[in-house]
């Protein structure tokens, strides 16, 4: 067998085999997740039917036990009166069209009177319910169920009371239509018919079924015997009537269960062929593209040289022709990142220098001036004076200009900030009264403390707060709300300003991206992102749009602190 055979069965073998056998798997699995349902479907239906069904024969009792105390009934009693009984028998089966036999019997046990009047004069004075009446049964039901589980035959016979009471004048018995049941039967052939879900349904008596079943209960099953889907359900009457504890069972054939997978199974078919088809096609295609001369390899190689491609690495496993475009690749691949992160070093400390450079010569000087000046003058001013409190504030300021240098330098050289406890709630004030200006502040009751260190995150939000009163203007507004959520402290900073340009969101959080020209280092959102980031928070653009604009930062409340920056 040739090496571009041995390719082409092993790429097969090693790819549609499992995948092939996965599906036939999965293709069983959901064949009897299926039978399940179909099942456990044709159960639930079986419970609804006989619900329905006790519902039905539960009115039909009711209307016989109340019949049996009309006026008129009491004339069973009376001799040449039955006339008026019969025209009530007939009206009331005319009007329910769901009785097959209404009659009276009187004390005797003979029927006097009968909705079909040519019945009047037989005896049943020897029946089941004349005599379980007769023993002082409040009622009597029977249901006589066929043999082939077709529609039962129910009757319900209730005693007509004595108006002073003692035993009663006769007994009502009412036949059901058997016509009447059979509607709920089949309609459940019908509704599932329709469904393409054609089944049998049997009625038997619930000490019949095996296993037996609890009233109310339901069960799925598969017969063994013929294959057929079962669903089954126990009736379990209707208020205070107990039912008959029938079992309604709906059998399905398997075939008829799985038709709706028979199209699925057969596109798994036509894929697989195919699918079997196209990966010879491909394995075949990949073992002729092995075999091509290795100039096209080495072609291949030298296009992904300068692609600038440089995060694969080829394995040197042969000492031919191969083995040595990959060791050239690789050696490519290494220069090339070497020169790259070579570069990049270099772009950010000199980056970085100047941003050192420019504020060691414009903030340092000044700011150690005034802070010598101001602790000089405030040790010999009169205590308690107002020079006093506007030196301290003047000493305040410049301490807080030397601080924000050596932040600058923090984030250059990657240092860790301080951590001490920190009050967020007195930072933002802090900072919503450094940035000057009229601001909206909400503070949503008393801030946990987090630990980190307070003099940065006051810088975040004045930078936050100042971009935001700039793009703002005059006439705008600017919102800070600050609040915990989700175990972290989140603190919004809104403006009404023009919102920014994709252009510039693109870009938003890099050093010395700004849209202030001369004005502007650039440094402000990417100091302030870098110190959410040593806080173990982050910083986002919320929105921005024309009228509005959020900046949001969250800062967890976990008890480890800000993690170091790096």
């Amino acid at each position: 067998m040739t090496l571009r055979r041995r390719i082409t069965l092993s790429v097969v073998a090693v790819t549609l085999l499992p995948l092939l056998a996965l599906v036939a798997v999965e293709y069983g699995v959901e064949q009897q997740h299926v039978l399940a349902a179909a099942g456990a479907g044709h159960a639930s239906l079986a419970a609804d039917t006989l619900d329905r069904l006790d519902r039905f024969l539960f009115e039909r009792y009711r209307n016989a036990t109340s019949w049996a105390r009309l006026e008129v009934m009491g004339d069973v009693a009376v001799d040449d009166l039955d006339r008026r009984i019969v025209q009530t028998l007939v009206g009331l089966r005319a009007e329910y069209g769901v009785y097959s036999g209404l009659y009276c019997l009187d004390a005797a046990g003979k029927v006097v009177a009968d909705s079909v009047v040519t019945a009047v004069g037989r005896w049943e004075a020897e029946s089941p319910w004349f005599q379980a009446i007769r023993k002082g049964a409040p009622t009597y039901q029977e249901a006589n169920l066929k043999a082939d589980g077709g529609v039962p035959e129910v009757l319900f016979a209730v005693p007509i009371p004595a108006p002073g009471g003692g035993a009663p004048l006769g007994v009502l018995v009412a036949r059901i239509d058997p016509a009447a049941v059979a509607v709920f039967l089949d309609g459940v052939n019908l509704r599932l018919a329709k469904l393409g879900h054609p089944v049998r349904v049997a009625i038997q008596a619930g000490e019949e079924v095996e296993p037996a079943l609890e009233k109310g209960g339901l069960a799925a099953r598969v017969d063994r015997l013929t294959g057929e889907i079962v669903g089954e359900a126990r009736s379990r009457g209707y208020r205070d009537f107990p039912g008959f504890g029938w079992v309604l069972t709906l059998r399905e054939a398997r075939a008829s269960a799985l038709a709706p997978m028979q199209r699925t199974g057969l596109l798994l078919q036509l894929v697989g062929g195919g699918t079997v088809v196209v990966a010879l096609l491909l394995a075949a295609l990949l073992a002729r593209g092995l075999a091509r001369p290795l100039e096209e390899i080495t072609r291949a190689a030298a296009a992904i040289e300068t692609s600038g491609q440089l995060g694969v690495i080829l394995p040197v496993e042969r000492p031919d022709e191969i083995g040595y475009l990959a060791a050239t690749f690789n050696r490519m691949v290494h220069r090339l990142a070497e020169a790259q992160a070579t570069l990049v070093r270099q772009e950010r400390l000199t980056a970085i220098g100047r941003v050192a450079a420019e504020v060691a010569h414009d903030l340092a000087t000044p700011a150690t001036t005034i802070a010598n000046l101001a602790r000089r003058l405030h040790r010999n001013s009169t205590e308690e004076s107002r020079e006093a409190h506007q030196l301290a504030l003047i000493l305040d300021s410049a301490t807080y200009v030397q601080g924000l240098v050596r932040r600058l330098l923090d984030f250059a050289h990657s240092e860790s900030p301080t951590t001490a406890p920190v009050n967020v709630g007195e930072v933002v004030r802090q900072a919503v009264v450094q940035a000057g200006g009229e601001v909206d502040l909400r503070v949503a009751g008393v801030l946990p403390a987090i630990f980190g260190d307070a003099n940065a995150l006051t810088r975040m939000l004045v930078n936050l707060i100042r971009n935001g009163r700039e793009a703002a203007g005059e006439a705008g507004e600017v919102a800070v709300i600050a609040g915990v959520t989700g175990g972290a402290i989140e603190i919004t900073v809104t403006d009404d300003g023009p919102g920014m340009d994709p252009e510039v969101r693109a870009h938003l959080f890099e050093p010395f991206i700004t849209t202030k020209g001369r004005e502007g280092t650039g440094l402000g959102l990417a100091i302030a992102y870098r110190i959410a980031r040593d806080h173990g928070g982050t910083l986002q653009l919320s929105e921005s749009r024309p009228g509005r604009t959020t900046f949001g930062i969250r800062i967890p409340l976990a008890p480890a602190g800000p993690r170091a920056a790096g």
